[in-house]
């Protein structure tokens, strides 16, 4: 494979995705933008996925590297891809999400115009048939492309994937993600922001995140992992403090502590096993190492539904943010079942005779 220096490396992961792969590829395949390398690192899949790497790099060898390793987790496999990249820039992508049409085109165009350590844009989350189920956006709401400070980037902190990093930043300040854990990306990303010299943000969506059914996330096995946020957060904090910056930046690691800590983490235990103890171990962490998180400003920037469920953790009544979550989830679902059904002429002509809901 003749890999010569080339502009973007995109670095893929894949572990047991074989259903999903070929799209995620053939979206960077698609590119018009053609100075860019694809590095694909099967992470140990015991499906297809490999032989679906190798097939690709066959028929576009000048252009794919594939890289088999036994199982090491999803940040070793892209520290590995980092490892080989002859890139500039560095891109991570999922193996089960895919990028938007030109969108190397439109990062490539950022680069070279503001020389940018990092180029950050919107997910758009979507379901297996690609149907729009929400979009993670920076902190701008409004407006084209636009620098931000790093302050303004650390209290919105979307995942690794939604952001073009410059290589040598990561390889100088030795950035790599942490293996076998979960929540690595915010770790990773934290770390690297500390050393960000010019950050541009574009609303444009040029990921798309896939949300699947049978997610690790969503599995009753995998509901202690979520203690993981407890090394990560550790190693974020003991980072910030050895590079003499952690006061500059407490209060945005304080909000971050709050949103992924002990909301997302709770939430995401609580949705699984509403028992678990895990949930008051987290509860227990923040107050520990963030007393004051509950005067924090930036919590102002937590929806109405999100501040409700803070609440309820906070006051420590994971039964009452369970029973949100079902009745939620309930209601939609038995919604879904009338639709399937009878049609939605069925619930048009429930609302022409009671009038009991709006329909916009």
């Amino acid at each position: 494979m003749d890999r010569k220096l080339v502009k973007i490396s995109i670095i893929v992961p894949v572990f047991n995705i074989a259903s999903y792969v070929k799209k995620c590829i053939e979206s960077i395949l698609s590119q018009s933008f053609d100075e860019y390398e694809l590095i694909l690192v099967d992470d140990g899949s015991t499906d297809e996925s490999l032989k679906i790497l190798q097939d690709y790099e066959r028929l576009n060898s000048k252009k794919i590297k594939v890289i088999s390793q036994s199982n090491q987790g999803q940040g070793e496999a892209r520290n590995v891809g980092i490892k080989i990249a002859k890139g500039e820039y560095l891109l991570f992508v999922d193996g089960d999400d895919y990028l938007a049409q030109e969108a190397l085109t439109y990062l490539a165009y950022i680069v070279k115009r503001e020389q940018a350590d990092v180029v950050a844009f919107d997910l758009a989350n979507v379901d297996y048939n690609g149907n729009m189920l929400g979009v993670l956006s920076g902190v701008s709401k409004e407006g084209g492309l636009k620098e931000q400070t790093v302050k303004e980037y650390l209290i919105t902190i979307p995942p690794t994937p939604c952001k073009l990093w410059k290589k040598d930043l990561l390889l100088k300040k030795d950035i790599w993600f942490r293996s076998k854990v979960w929540y690595e990306d915010l770790e990773f990303t934290m770390k690297a922001l500390a050393h960000v010299k010019k950050i541009y943000y574009t609303p444009m969506q040029l990921y798309f995140y896939v949300h699947r059914n049978n997610s690790t996330m969503n599995n009753k096995i995998f509901v202690e992992k979520n203690s993981d946020i407890f090394t990560v957060f550790n190693g974020i904090i003991d980072y910030y403090k050895k590079q003499g910056i952690f006061q500059i930046y407490i209060k945005e690691i304080e909000y971050l502590a709050v949103l992924h800590v002990l909301y997302y983490a709770t939430v995401r235990v609580n949705r699984i096993d509403k028992s678990s103890t895990l949930q008051k171990e987290i509860y227990e962490y923040i107050t520990k190492n963030f007393p004051t998180f509950k005067d924090n400003l930036y919590l102002d920037l937590l929806e109405s539904d999100q501040r409700k469920e803070l609440n309820y953790i906070i006051n420590q009544r994971y039964d009452l943010l369970y029973r949100k979550y079902f009745w939620s989830r309930k209601l939609k679902d038995d919604f879904k079942q009338i639709i399937e059904e009878r049609g939605f002429d069925f619930i048009i002509n429930i609302y022409k005779k009671y009038k009991c809901f709006s329909i916009k």
